[in-house]
């Protein structure tokens, strides 16, 4: 937790270098590359770096380090043959990758290139971080992960400034190629000469092991990652590359918030809903983490928009100021999506993968669809209202799969949470909507956080709640 905290305010650090030094034209760039390495990336990895933890640990109960020596070859071999192929191909294809990402005819193939250098240094981070996880050298992989990340600020900074965009596409590489240093030395610390790849210890039946393992995974980030890539393309062709940096801005304020609570779903929650026993026992645990989120959640999101302006000029800076009205339509579909997903982990920890799949390329899909419509009317605010009610119907769909599948309800207790949570964001999107004096905004968020309170209060469960939230932070930041 500590070091996914560090990595979010090192990422921030980032983002207001790059608003500064490259503007939001410069920003668009920037995402569009980071998103292209992450889709080579993450096809590159095939899902195996789960398979990895999940084997290693088991060899190391055993006490077998012949097959961890195996296990940890084999990977590193096997994945790094993919990602030379996947990288290789890529920067083949560079012109035509370059089109597609910017629309520019191949006028950025160059930066494309530079990008794709780094895929195999991420693949083989990705295998040592597997490695480290499965023989829980927490020490080790916590260490290299905050080292990386605050040393990588400083180098970022150092090629921003005088390189401008290529500047940024070598510090997204530098990062990877820290990690790996960092990590494989960790490696070695933690389990001496086992941590050195050989390839006389290569085996085919190791590799075929960790095949299949983080498959659902893998299309689903695959999926998301495309989809990104694709709307922020769309922009481009329509409004230009500085509207595109515009919503990857509000994009990135949405991930940097939710992400350690998207952490905490995918650790505490997804292993105490895989724990349960009956369908009784499941739905407690759903609904109580739908309660709790709805504690947490909804008052982020409304100092998130009542708070938008500000937040804007000190995390980036003026020219960023539409942002904070794409927040305004964007940060509700979170709260929708939030109790989606909720739902959808304990779909997938009972194994529907596929049903789980599914309803995710069929998101996918309706999401596009919506930001095709809604974009040609009504420009960023469209992407963001297709996000909001492409989430809505991400959430109805879970709900009646987990009916299905899972014999899920919410009760009445966990409906009221959610209730409160979409009144109070909604409420206050709408009434700091056209308000351009920031105190004022800032305002109208207190007045409706203490009525939502009020409410809230003659709700028996949600003292609890409250006190279990505060408790979580505060054990957290110990």
């Amino acid at each position: 937790m500590g070091s996914s905290i560090l990595g979010s305010l090192t990422q921030v650090l980032k983002g207001k270098i790059s608003a500064l030094v490259l503007g939001p034209a410069g920003v668009g760039v920037v995402n569009q590359l980071t998103l292209c390495f992450s889709l080579f990336l993450t096809a590159s990895s095939l899902g195996v770096p789960n398979g990895i933890a999940r084997n290693i640990a088991v060899h190391q109960r055993e006490e077998d380090e012949e097959a961890i020596r195996a296990q940890l070859s084999s990977s590193f071999i096997f994945l790094a043959a993919v990602s030379l192929g996947f990288s290789g191909l890529g920067m083949l294809l560079s012109p035509l990758i370059s089109d597609m990402l910017f629309d520019d005819g191949g006028g950025r193939a160059n930066l494309v290139v530079l990008v794709l250098l780094g895929v195999p240094v991420g693949v083989a981070g990705l295998v040592y971080r597997s490695l480290l996880n499965g023989t829980r050298s927490v020490k080790q992989l916590t260490f290299a992960r905050m080292a990386a990340d605050v040393l990588s600020v400083a180098v970022f900074a150092a090629l921003v400034v005088p390189f401008g965009i290529p500047g940024a596409a070598l510090g997204l590489v530098s990062l990877h190629l820290l990690y790996l240093v960092l990590i494989s030395w960790g490696a070695r610390v933690a389990i001496g000469a086992l941590s050195r790849p050989r390839l006389a210890a290569f085996r085919w039946q190791a590799v075929r092991m960790n095949m299949g393992f983080g498959i659902h995974g893998l299309v689903i980030a695959v999926l998301t990652i495309f989809s990104t890539l694709l709307v922020s393309r769309w922009i481009i062709t329509d409004f230009g590359i500085a509207e595109s940096g515009l919503f990857s801005v509000a994009l990135k304020v949405t991930s940097v918030y939710l992400g350690g609570l998207y952490a905490a779903a995918s650790g505490y929650y997804f292993a105490s809903i895989a724990r349960a026993q009956t369908p009784e026992e499941l739905a407690d645990q759903i609904d109580k983490a739908i309660a709790l989120y709805m504690v947490i959640v909804p008052p982020i999101i409304v100092g998130l928009m009542a708070g938008g302006d500000l937040i804007v000029r000190i995390l980036f800076s003026a020219e960023f100021l539409p942002v904070a009205t794409i927040l305004l339509v964007l940060l509700p579909g979170d709260v929708l999506r939030l109790v989606a997903e909720t739902i959808g982990q304990a779909i997938l920890a009972r194994k529907h993968f596929v049903l789980s799949a599914g309803i995710m390329l069929a998101w996918t899909v309706c999401y596009m669809v919506l930001v095709k419509i809604l974009m040609a009317r009504y420009g960023l605010i469209g992407i963001a209202l297709a996000y909001l009610v492409s989430h809505a119907g991400l959430m109805v769909a879970f709900l009646v799969a987990g009916r299905i599948v899972l014999g899920y309800l919410p009760r009445i207790s966990s409906t009221l949470f959610a209730i409160r949570g979409f009144a109070l964001v909604g409420v206050t999107a709408f009434a700091v909507y056209g308000v351009d004096y920031w105190p004022i905004k800032i305002a109208i968020g207190v007045v409706a956080l203490a009525g939502w309170a009020v409410v809230s209060s003659f709700d028996p469960q949600f003292a609890a709640h409250a006190r279990k939230s505060i408790d979580i932070v505060l054990r957290r930041r110990k």
